[in-house]
This record gives C-alpha cells, structure tokens and sequence, in this order.
C-alpha cells in the first residue's frame, strides 16, 4: 500500500469517529446530562444560552467517570445501529 492510500485511510478513520462522537453529543443522555458541565450565558449569543458544543458535551460526559459506562454503552448502541443500517434518529431516550 502508498502512503497516499494509507493517510486517506487514517483521515477516514478520523473522520468516521468523530462524526460518531458527535451523535453521541445529539444523544438525548447528553442532552440530560448537559447541566452537569455548563453554565449557561446570561444573555443569548447567537440565540441560544448553551455554551457547549455536542462535540465537547460527547467529551465531557466520555472521560467523567460518574457516565463513563453509561456514555460507552451509548455509544456501542449508536455503533450497533450504524452497522446494522437502522441510523440513530430512532434511539430511544435515556433516563439517569
């Protein structure tokens, strides 16, 4: 294999993973569990009052170890679901 094909490969890899760790950001466990790691503006910017990205929210709730299962079992049904072809708009929500 060239070096073009691997670091193509390597990007993908990137790529597929963090889109991933983005559903897991949109995931309604995130979503709950929000309040934990942000406070929110006073004033709106942008017309809204949340600080966070999904992307940093997916982070968060993935290295505290108070949701560390409970994140990495999100995500293997998120992984699950993808593999399987079944998309992930129809997870069902998640109650702490």
């Amino acid at each position: 294999m060239q070096k073009p094909e691997r670091l193509l490969r390597v990007l993908m890899g990137f790529t597929l993973a963090y889109l991933i760790v983005l559903l897991l950001g949109t995931d309604p466990l995130a979503e709950k569990l929000r309040p934990y790691f942000e406070q929110q503006r006073g004033k709106p910017r942008h017309g809204t009052c949340k600080v966070l990205s999904v992307l940093s929210i997916a982070l968060q709730v993935l290295s505290d170890a108070r949701w560390e299962q409970r994140a990495r079992k999100r995500l293997i049904e998120i992984l699950a679901r993808l593999t399987q072809g079944r998309g992930v708009a129809l997870l069902p929500a998640f109650s702490p």
